[in-house]
């Protein structure tokens, strides 16, 4: 068995962003034990599109050492500054990733025991004010095996 708690992390309870930002999506994911086949769905905001358009692409999960595992995991918000100084430990999981219309979708084959972090892009295209609704995981072949994360509200302002 597996179980997984993921969060989209963001840097306030409203994000504010202007017309042709990027925002870096974060999912933080957290394996009790060590799990096979998991689906990761991650359902776009209206209003951003992928910075990526290609499906397939290569993408890595990295784990994260304990010390920024705690940081990342405890009130599921890090501040811009902090994203990019969190540690990992090296290793990495591979994923397979497919850009939908309304989605990402996230494919692991395999996801050892730990707490793991993926991040992609998003560009802000549209204004107005918009719902990321939650990260959806399951583990694709046993149904019981569910997990999600939590809603994050944005503003994208025009140019």
């Amino acid at each position: 068995m597996c179980w997984a708690n993921m969060t989209m992390n963001s840097t306030a309870s409203t994000l504010m962003l202007i017309s042709g930002d990027r925002v870096e999506v974060v999912l933080t994911v957290e394996s009790k034990n060590d799990c096979e086949y998991l689906l990761l769905e991650d359902l776009k905001p209206a209003g951003l599109e992928a910075v990526q358009v290609k499906s397939g692409e290569s993408m890595y999960l990295k784990e994260l050492k304990p010390a920024s595992a705690t940081q990342a995991l405890g009130a599921g918000t890090l501040s811009q500054g902090d994203l990019s100084y969190v540690d990992n430990t090296g290793r990495t999981s591979w994923v397979y990733q497919e850009l939908r219309d309304r989605k990402v979708a996230l494919f692991i084959s395999s996801l050892p025991k730990g707490i793991w972090e993926i991040r992609y892009d998003l560009q802000a295209e549209v204004p107005g004010n918009f719902h990321a609704l939650p990260v959806l995981g399951q583990a694709m072949y046993a149904p019981d095996i569910r997990a999600n994360g939590a809603e994050v509200r944005l503003t994208v302002i025009g140019k």
